[in-house]
């Protein structure tokens, strides 16, 4: 494995799943308890594979809201607002595994409501894996004396998705998560994130 490389299998017992959000996506209500839905959690948490990857890279801004990642220049407004000059990044991608792709479409075939629930909490959980990667990445950079900003994925603002391929092949999550990618830019396993997270010098410290 590249020695630049950082890589860690997370435990579902790691991962801690936003009531709210779950709640949401299952279209309930806060405090919800259903039996089917603990059960289709329970089977679901039997076949997750969490793992994550990252890479911390240099980061450069040629021009106002161009930035060059490693992989060559783009133009993101919303991003080069959320780096903030950051000098470092990481870029980092977060699955649960292709065993949740294989339930989720056994279900289908089966029973649309635990196909439904089971894929609404299939997301949550990828959500989960990637704020522990979160985490354990900005542990990671306090060790260091360094902050990182809030995470952001291609394809939310005017981010590109089309850096999803430079994204995933920066982290060697082909060979490490297990990621492929479609041609329309799809991930496989589907419940996968990516994302990128600025690298700064804590505020008061920062080199004038």
């Amino acid at each position: 494995m590249d020695p630049d490389i950082i890589f860690e299998r997370i435990s579902p017992a790691e991962l801690r799943l936003s009531e709210v959000e779950v709640a949401s996506r299952l279209k309930t209500k806060k405090g919800y308890t259903d039996d089917v839905i603990e059960a289709c959690r329970a089977r679901l948490e039997g076949v997750l594979d969490c793992r994550f990857s990252a890479v911390k890279v240099s980061v450069c801004y040629p021009a106002e809201n161009i930035i060059d990642l490693g992989f060559g220049e783009f133009k993101s407004v919303s991003l080069y607002d959320n780096l903030d000059s950051a000098p470092q990044a990481y870029i980092f991608a977060a699955t649960i595994g292709l065993g949740a792709d294989r339930l989720i479409l056994k279900l289908a075939g089966t029973s649309p409501s635990e196909h439904f629930i089971t894929d609404a909490l299939a997301s949550a959980y990828a959500e989960a894996a990637a704020e522990r990667a979160d985490e354990l990445l900005r542990a990671r950079a306090k060790s260091m004396g360094l902050v990182c900003r809030r995470r952001y994925s291609p394809g939310y603002g005017d981010m590109p998705l089309s850096l999803q391929p430079n994204v995933l092949r920066m982290v060697n999550a082909g060979r490490l998560l297990g990621i492929t990618l479609s041609d329309s830019l799809l991930m496989s396993p589907k419940k996968s994130i990516t994302a990128v997270m600025g690298l700064k010098l804590p505020q008061g410290e920062q080199e004038a």
